[in-house]
């Protein structure tokens, strides 16, 4: 310790040990005032400290700081850029199953007929449009800059179900980090005011139910795409579309509700594609384990 007690007629003056001839006081005190002076001088000098960190993290400011996490991320983001698909599959789990909360609402719902199916779509959240810009170093960005896109929309479709007592039952069904199924009040339940809804037509004497969709769409295109979520090849789009497909209920006209960029093509890199699928198959894992809301495009 630095500093040691000088004793003289039962009263104590502290003494710096390197430098016995600095005085923090011209007067000797008791020995609780003195351990109190000893006290008042360390957090003096812990806060003085404090601040140079401060001072120096910021340099010229706050924006040092900023550019150190910046520089932070970017170096992250850049090793991730370097790990093959292969080697992401294989550190994070790919879990090809429902949750227990999708599990609980099938076997409640899921064999009722079907009376109506709409598809939905919203603009996606700015937050999740900024995390996919900076995971992607703005491939998404500049693909919707070329091809004059401006809103990138998560899909979702509302299935319309009549339960044992006649009673309508709306039940969202959607792709984001898994496969997500919520009971809803009404079509636009959740919607904000720039949801956009379009209707699917059900064939005469068709009689779906929405685990026989969903079983007849995992046994067309396999576990591995049906469950997990891909950037390009498995998004919220695709899942509605390969529903459509399976099931014989895809028509043109769903083109344009349903199609966007970027997945008319390969346009965004692997190394963009493994990141996006890392944070995505991260979220998966967490709500399994949570026994499961990010949406994604």
């Amino acid at each position: 310790m630095p500093y040691y007690l000088e004793k003289k007629n039962n009263k104590f003056k502290l003494k710096l040990r390197d430098n016995p001839e600095h005085n923090f006081s011209n007067k000797y005190m008791t020995k609780q005032q003195t351990i109190k002076q000893l006290q008042a001088i360390e957090i003096s000098k812990r806060q003085r400290n404090a601040r140079k960190t401060a001072s120096f993290s910021t340099g010229s400011g706050f924006f040092d700081i900023v550019k150190k996490i910046k520089d932070s991320v970017k170096n992250i983001t850049n090793k991730v850029q370097q790990i093959p698909t292969g080697i992401i599959s294989s550190v994070i789990p790919t879990i090809e199953r429902y949750t227990s909360k999708v599990e609980g609402i099938l076997k409640r719902y899921g064999d009722f007929g079907i009376k109506s199916i709409t598809l939905r779509k919203e603009p996606v959240n700015s937050k999740v449009m900024v995390a996919a810009h900076v995971l992607t170093n703005n491939e998404i960005k500049d693909l919707m800059n070329k091809n004059n896109v401006n809103t990138l929309y998560h899909l979702s479709m509302v299935v319309e179900i009549i339960d044992s007592v006649g009673k309508s039952v709306f039940v969202l069904v959607e792709k984001n980090e898994n496969i997500n199924l919520e009971v809803i009040n009404d079509v636009s339940s959740g919607g904000g005011s720039q949801m956009k809804f379009m209707q699917v037509s059900i064939p005469t004497g068709f009689k779906p139910s929405i685990n026989s969709l969903l079983t007849k769409t995992r046994l067309t295109v396999g576990n591995k795409k049906f469950f997990t979520y891909d950037a390009i090849n498995a998004n919220c789009g695709i899942f509605l579309i390969d529903i459509l497909q399976s099931n014989g209920l895809y028509k043109q006209i769903y083109d344009d509700f349903l199609f966007q960029i970027p997945y008319y093509n390969n346009a965004i890199s692997k190394n963009s594609r493994n990141k996006l699928n890392i944070l995505t198959k991260l979220g998966s894992l967490f709500k399994h384990i949570k026994g499961g809301e990010l949406k994604f495009i």
